[in-house]
């Protein structure tokens, strides 16, 4: 009787476990997160982040994950700056949330459907809800594109230090904490 109770047990654990594999997989090679940088009030500047990590299981809970250190801003001292000074604190950066994936299974190819989450955002050791609005089309039957874009004031995530050391040693008047970001994200079916 104890071995037909553990053969139960363990394949509920089974199928609870099959629920949260990934569905979907983010491409990092057709993945994108790109973040402004505005500095002395006028000068706008475009950098990316080349490490993404995403998926989204059975039940619609996204994680997209950002590899900090892998910034680009196609200044290598700035760079180097930006991960000694910046994120030497907080190397990656979290965001979950939860999609109805039935009416994401539902598209047709080419179409688009507009949602709006509260994720969760985990950066330099905090946490806080981050509204988001996605725009998802279905590519294809195995891809999907997100997009959104939006701005996070990063003092509220304990990087004015960091801020103000790079404002000093690039001999700065000011640079701005508010920081826009855009997403362009592709998921790779990756299970029927």
């Amino acid at each position: 009787m104890k071995i037909f109770w553990l053969l139960i047990l363990l394949l509920s654990i089974d199928a609870s476990a099959a629920d949260r594999l990934p569905l979907w997989q983010l491409d990092p090679t057709d993945s994108r997160m790109s973040f402004g940088s505005i500095k002395n009030t006028t000068i706008r500047e475009t950098h990316t982040f080349k490490l993404l990590n995403g998926r989204v299981d059975s039940t619609g809970n996204i994680v997209v994950e950002v590899d900090l250190m892998s910034v680009d801003t196609r200044i290598p001292i700035r760079d180097e700056r930006m991960r000694n000074l910046l994120f030497k604190m907080g190397s990656a950066a979290r965001v979950s949330a939860e999609v109805d994936m039935q009416a994401v299974i539902k598209l047709a190819e080419s179409e688009g459907l507009t949602l709006e989450l509260n994720a969760r955002l985990q950066l330099n050791g905090n946490e806080s809800l981050l509204p988001l609005t996605l725009n998802l089309t279905r590519l294809s039957d195995s891809q999907v594109q997100v997009v959104s874009e939006g701005s996070i004031d990063v003092a509220e995530y304990g990087y004015l230090p960091g801020i103000e050391a790079l404002r000093e040693i690039a001999g700065l008047q000011h640079i701005s904490t508010v920081v826009p970001y855009q997403l362009t994200l592709l998921f790779e079916k990756t299970s029927p």
